[in-house]
């Protein structure tokens, strides 16, 4: 719909896709914080494959910078 993989926090139109997002970010911390976690090899590796975004604060920084250009 907007051309990216960067799902808010706070999405109304699909709410339920946003909060299944903010889980895989949290387990991706987790996972490098060395915390439990369900974060799996294979998931990682095929959401990232689709340009999961994982740290949406620099990425909406970085879509700005590329906007203004």
């Amino acid at each position: 719909e907007n051309g990216n993989v960067l799902v808010p926090k706070k999405y109304p139109k699909n709410q339920s896709l946003s909060s299944w997002v903010q889980r895989q970010r949290a387990m991706y911390r987790f996972r490098h914080l060395g915390k439990k976690n369900s974060m799996t090899d294979n998931r990682m590796q095929r959401l990232e494959e689709l340009g999961f975004i994982w740290n949406s604060k620099l990425s909406k920084e970085h879509l700005r910078f590329a906007n203004l250009r």
